[in-house]
Parts: C-alpha cells; structure tokens; sequence
C-alpha cells in the first residue's frame, strides 16, 4: 500500500499533468455525449501515430433510420502556475459563428442531408457569446503551450475528418434513447470541429483609444490555426466555461 506522501504526489501528478483535467472533461461530456477516451489516429501530414484526449459524439434527432451528429475533438491542457494565455483580438471578424470557418461538415447534395447544419445553425449556432482572435500566445511561461495546444487539436480534428469520411456510408448501430433496443442506423450528415479545455487564466488584449494596452478575462475564444483547411478555427475554453461548453454543444446538435 501507498502511503500518504506517496498517494499526495500522484494527486499532485494527476493534476499537472492534465489527466484529471481529461477525467472531469469526460465527466462532463458523459452527460450528453458518446465519448472515448485517448484515441489515436495517423496525423495527416507526417504519418505518425499520435492520440488526442477526448472525442465526444453528439447525435441530432432521430429521422427514420437516419441521424446526424456532431464530433468534438478536445484537447484538455495545464500549464505553468502563474502563467496566462492571451488572445488577441481579431476587430475585422464577426463573433457570430461561421460554419465555414469553424466547423467542419460532410459535403452532401441537401436532397441527401448536407444542408442540415447550415439549416439548423443558421440562427442559433454554438458559442455565439465567444471571441474571435487573430492568434493566441501564452504569457510568463518558456514554452508556448496555447500555440501547441491549437496545432494539436487541428491535427487531431484532420484525423477525426478522414476516419468520419472513410466511415460515412457504414451503418453503425446505437441504443435507442426511448425503447434500449441497439438499433442499425445510418448517417445523415457529420460534423466535427475543436475545441481546447485549460486550466490556465484565459485573456483577450487590444488597444483602447489611446493606443495603451489592456487585457480582460474570457471564457471562450476562436483562434485560426495554420492550417487553411476546414475547419480554420479552434475553440479554447477555460475549464470554467465547461459545462455552459457542454450544453452550447448539446443543444446545437439536438436541433440537426
């Protein structure tokens, strides 16, 4: 048996190292969502074999035999105590959300679905009370996990892209939600996008109107990644933010 000095540190680990973030993302997740946990993929562009933290899987209403559902790829990040990141605010955006530049869904003829999320998200999309920024840095810390953060999660999205259109014309099969009888089903329509969950202090900075700085804290951001495929924007959220994160994301797949 583990004695208390022994148990401490691995709580401490557990928390530093984001596994406990990982584990309270889940939890959340669970509530509405399918998720798995650590699931590997091959990057897009080197080959590897990397894993990325969370995939959660929202489905829409039932129609027929057919369903919709939306991927959340989630990258669960820590960072160094008293460190910070900070957004910049990107004036020439709207903050509205933009299907084209923040998610990314399967290219159908709308006879066959594909115009089911441009339908459902025309007026009540997720996150409409976010940030858009032009790019994202992490202050008083050596390295720059908030950068790292992004270009993970967009790589783990790319992945999560080719597996959904690899998969697209397979049937799956899934408990119903009213009758627990496993059911086969087929997929209307998919969509997958980003998101970052962290820990650190999360901040957006600009120029007031004499040109000093000044910075002012935030729950949820959009930030482009270098990657000018679809999806061209990550979300990153403060683990503050993750349960109001949860039911943006529920109630925008239950209105596909």
């Amino acid at each position: 048996m583990g004695g208390e000095g022994e148990i401490d540190g691995l709580l401490k680990w557990l928390e530093e190292s984001g596994r406990a973030l990982e584990l309270r993302t889940i939890r959340a997740f669970r509530r509405y969502a399918e998720v798995q946990h650590s699931v590997h993929y091959a990057d897009k562009h080197s080959g590897k074999v990397r894993e990325s933290d969370v995939l959660a899987r929202f489905y829409g209403p039932r129609g027929g035999d057919r369903l919709a559902h939306l991927d959340v790829v989630i990258e669960c990040k820590t960072g160094k105590p008293g460190s910070q990141w900070v957004a910049f605010l990107d004036g020439t955006s709207p903050f509205r959300f933009n299907l084209d530049q923040d998610a990314w869904v399967t290219a159908r003829e709308p006879a066959k679905g594909g115009s089911r999320f441009v339908e459902a998200w025309k007026w009540y999309p997720p996150f409409t009370e976010r940030v858009n920024a032009s790019s994202i840095v992490t202050a008083h810390d050596g390295r720059d996990t908030a950068h790292a953060a992004i270009e993970q999660c967009r790589s783990a999205v790319d992945g999560q892209i080719e597996y959904v259109v690899g998969h697209e014309d397979e049937p799956y099969y899934r408990q119903d939600d009213e009758t627990g009888i496993e059911q086969r089903w087929s997929t209307i329509d998919a969509g997958v996008l980003g998101l970052v969950i962290t820990t650190v202090p999360l901040f957006v900075a600009d120029l007031d109107e004499d040109n000093a700085p000044r910075v002012k804290p935030v729950e949820i951001v959009a930030v482009p990644s270098r990657r000018q495929s679809s999806p061209k924007r990550i979300f990153v959220a403060n683990e503050t933010a993750l349960t109001r994160v949860v039911m943006e994301l529920h109630k925008a797949a239950d209105r596909l």
